[in-house]
């Protein structure tokens, strides 16, 4: 989950998917050359939100679709899940209400009104875990994205177990630590409320397909330092040029956005590189390679954060805390405390100015050394480049 890509069907084809389109997906990103990676199953595969059972219409035989994924070279396949359950999704709805599971306030989400389990209840979360099991078990599935579960679903006044002044914040804690137990180490999650303890990806939210920072690609920086100074490392960034909910990305943020992720902890498709041209597929290409090179980097990073609680891609300042150009940098980051990846974010740019703190650094792309602290000036950044450095003798 780390090392190799995620592709997820989200951002591409939203819910409209069943079993012919999973496969065709899959055919094409392994006849583009990418094998051993892992494939998501996302949005709309149940009969209702909620009911946690395989729309049959869509997905005759989900054991054989599973099957059929994996057979084609995906050895790790994963499932959204999320907390809710529709009104009118029968009979689990009504059954949920009768025994007391349901969260007392509604949510309105495009598909109609929706409760959120009562995971504060522990006959709920184990309700809950008995049946992501079942999922797992008729489906061959082995994991799960948990989506959605923050706070903001649940009022302050609901009507919820625990100390009353932990409302509503409890709801998320017993969510989360109720399903880090489940799909073995491929979990992921999207919220968190003093869970950094759990061994999960934490996802960032769903990112916006544009370039300003109204949570578009700058952010997917600022994300990721905001997560790991308050004690999240095990990122998650959203999909590869964002969730394209006001149009899918050009070939140029595709590009750029890529690129950003390669120091991240992992790299997460959805629009696909061959939707552009050659030369995109040859650039991703490169750009998931270059993860691959730096994955042992990212795992023994993330063997600190858990053994002393360290970041793994913390801000420039991190190894220099006195450096006040350090502290201004918001467009680069670290991996570790030993390399600096300084992705171009911005529409139309072939420079940009990076700045390296104190140190040797050397150039990944042309091998030249720099001694800092220094900026380097209109650095030329084609859209095939991503510019990184990396400490000498590291």
């Amino acid at each position: 989950m780390v090392k190799y890509p995620i592709w997820s069907t989200w951002a591409r084809y939203k819910r409209d998917i069943d079993h012919d389109l999973v496969l065709k997906f899959a055919d094409e990103i392994i006849s583009h050359g990418w094998v051993d990676t892992q494939f998501e199953l996302d949005d709309n595969w149940e009969t209702c939100y909620g009911s946690l059972t395989f729309n049959t219409t869509q997905f005759p035989d989900i054991h054989a679709t599973i099957a059929a994924i994996k057979a084609k070279g995906f050895p790790r396949v994963t499932i959204w899940i999320h907390p809710f359950i529709n009104k009118g999704c029968e009979p689990i709805y009504s059954e949920a209400k009768r025994m007391g599971y349901l969260n007392t306030q509604w949510w309105n989400s495009e598909q109609g009104q929706a409760a959120y389990v009562d995971f504060t209840k522990p006959e709920v979360a184990q309700w809950f875990k008995d049946r992501l099991a079942n999922v797992l078990a008729v489906s061959g599935i082995d994991s799960f994205k948990f989506d959605a579960g923050e706070a903001s679903w649940s009022p302050p006044d609901a009507l919820l177990s625990g100390d009353r002044k932990d409302n509503p914040n409890n709801i998320v804690y017993d969510y989360l630590r109720t399903v880090a137990s489940t799909g073995g180490n491929l979990v992921e999650v999207r919220t968190a409320h003093n869970t950094q303890d759990l061994p999960v990806f934490v996802r960032m939210i769903d990112k916006d397909s544009e370039w300003d920072w109204n949570n578009g690609l700058p952010t997917l920086i600022t994300t990721l330092l905001q997560m790991n100074m308050v004690g999240y490392p095990l990122v998650l960034p959203d999909m590869v040029g964002g969730n394209g909910y006001n149009g899918a990305p050009s070939k140029e943020m595709f590009i750029r956005w890529l690129q950003a992720n390669v120091f991240m902890p992992s790299i997460q498709f959805s629009y696909v590189p061959w939707d552009y041209d050659t030369q995109t597929v040859t650039i991703a290409k490169a750009m998931t390679t270059l993860h691959e090179k730096y994955t042992p980097q990212i795992m023994a990073r993330f063997k600190l954060a858990v053994s002393d609680g360290l970041p793994v891609n913390p801000p420039l300042w991190w190894i220099s805390p006195d450096d006040t150009n350090a502290q201004r940098v918001f467009d680069q980051f670290l991996l570790g405390d030993d390399i600096i990846a300084a992705p171009v974010i911005r529409e139309n740019a072939r420079s940009r100015d990076i700045y390296l703190p104190a140190g040797t650094w050397i150039d990944g792309n042309s091998n030249e050394e720099h001694t800092g602290p220094k900026w380097i000036r209109n650095y030329s950044v084609p859209l095939s480049m991503l510019p990184y450095f990396v400490r000498k003798d590291a």
